[in-house]
């Protein structure tokens, strides 16, 4: 053996490109109900709330009334993690607030090898100088949205009760160092059986899909190969690690995980004799179906340098009644009976959008901290007027407290156009046609006799009122509107 120390995801990226043969079967899982616990348990709580797709067992909820460790594993596939994770992390929290250990699991070796589940081809492997990279984002995330002071933390508890337990943050890579090859197939491998991995979902569809007419270099082969075809035992393993080292007996993923779940929960018994569980998240869509996260074709990320915190509180805010509901119950942790009053007040009145409000507020706090959720709401009412959730006037007091450095990330994809000084310093309607939101002196006479051109939100009413310098937020930037949403 000492002649072999290659770790195990060098010898499954080096040899990966062999392609299984298409043979595949049904995948069979337990559907769960509706709830079956009490009121003040973990599972009732996730289950009132829609947040249990699948579980291993019917008897969970009893068995979850013992404190356990839960896991969850994050793959560095990307620097940032986005909403779809968010409810894992939400689902992690659930855990945390009724007494259990929660682990995150970031995978430093599995992100190596790339996750099949949901993906129609095969992914692009990442160098481990980027896994690194990504893992450092993604721990300051979860160590942010899962800290003890943030509203996963209930807010009931005094300093007299017992805190809840704190987040365990681990790396897969620190477990898979010690494996070479021949270790980790005689060790790990012989349990797995080929058939049965065969009738995973991952698996299955991907082996079904035909193969491409193209047979060149770079050409996509068809069906799946050795690297992501292993891919169930590396976190099945995960799983067995877990339960020796952390007494963790139950993992929780999103619906796609499923199979891979599973295949650490056989992998325990088989080892161990002992049982462990699973369960799955619901998967994330809107009332017209459409997958929850993308905002414009683009992801809805959690770290701050990819989707600014105004950006993010936007997407809330822009909820559907129709989906603010189940939101609401999803990703914050209001009790129900509140949510149930929010949705009162929202349906006597949905031009106020209070329920979404609601729901931007909690989730932006929960990622961004309540300082970026006070600036985003500021933001939102400087652009749009109108109160948010804490009451707030909106209008011209709420632009003029922010900088211009805060409205120019705001506008940043609004037209603009810069102006010397003196020509600034005009007719206001000389100004609205020089910045293009006007196309002529006509239109900006028109527009301000219907009250409908703002400066800084302040309504013009009279179309001979000149701009000057105390017109400019910081010396350099004005805001002009055109009607409610034209800037």
């Amino acid at each position: 053996r000492k002649y072999m120390p290659m770790l195990v995801h060098r010898f499954i990226r080096s040899w990966g490109s062999f392609s299984l043969r298409r043979y595949y079967g049904l995948g069979l899982r337990y559907c769960s109900s509706s709830s079956l616990s009490s009121r003040g348990d973990v599972m009732h709580t996730l289950q009132e709330r829609g947040l249990v797709a699948d579980m291993t067992s019917p008897a969970l909820p009893s068995i979850l009334r013992t404190p356990t460790a839960v896991y969850i594993g994050f793959d560095p596939t990307a620097d940032s993690l986005h909403i779809g994770n968010l409810l894992q992390i939400i689902a992690l929290a659930h855990f945390k607030r009724a007494g259990h250990t929660p682990i995150a699991v970031m995978g430093g070796a599995t992100g190596l090898i790339g996750d099949p589940s949901g993906r129609s081809k095969e992914r692009p492997l990442i160098d481990e100088d980027t896994v690194a990279h990504n893992m450092k984002h993604i721990h300051q995330t979860l160590e942010y949205c899962l800290r003890d002071d943030s509203n996963t933390t209930p807010s009931s508890s005094s300093s007299s009760e017992a805190r809840p337990p704190s987040v365990k943050l681990v790396s897969n890579m620190d477990w898979f160092r010690q494996f070479n090859v021949v270790d980790f197939l005689r060790d790990v491998g012989k349990h797995f059986r080929v058939n049965a991995m065969l009738m995973k979902d991952s698996v299955r569809l991907r082996l079904e899909k035909e193969p491409t007419e193209s047979s060149g270099p770079g050409a996509e082969a068809a069906g799946m190969s050795f690297t992501e075809f292993s891919y169930s035992l590396l976190q099945g393993y995960d799983f067995l690690h877990l339960f020796r080292t952390h007494a963790c007996t139950v993992q929780v993923g999103g619906s796609d995980q499923w199979g891979n779940i599973t295949a650490g929960c056989d992998l325990i018994r088989k080892v161990t004799g002992k049982i462990a569980h699973g369960i799955t998240l619901p998967l994330l869509t809107t009332s017209t179906g459409e997958k929850l996260g993308k905002s414009a074709g683009n992801s809805v990320w959690l770290s701050s340098h990819r989707t600014s915190p105004y950006d993010f509180y936007q997407y809330w805010l822009r909820t559907q009644d129709a989906d603010v509901d189940k939101m609401l119950k999803y990703f914050t942790f209001l009790p129900l009976p509140e949510i149930s009053r929010i949705m009162d007040a929202h349906k006597a009145h949905p031009e106020r959008r209070g329920a979404q409000s609601v729901l931007a507020s909690h989730v932006t706090s929960m990622v961004h901290g309540e300082e970026a959720t006070k600036q985003a709401a500021n933001a939102s009412r400087a652009l749009f007027g109108g109160a948010d959730a804490q009451g707030g006037d909106g209008g011209e007091g709420a632009l003029q407290g922010m900088s211009a450095d805060q409205l120019e990330a705001i506008f940043k994809d609004a037209p603009s156009s810069s102006l010397p000084h003196d020509r600034f310093c005009r007719s206001v309607a000389s100004v609205a046609v020089d910045s293009g939101i006007c196309a002529s002196k006509s239109e900006a006479k028109r527009l301000v006799a219907s009250g409908g051109l703002y400066v800084n939100n302040k309504r013009v009413d009279n179309v001979d009122t000149s701009l000057t310098s105390a017109d400019l937020i910081d010396n350099r930037i004005c805001v002009l509107r055109a009607g409610k949403k034209n800037y």
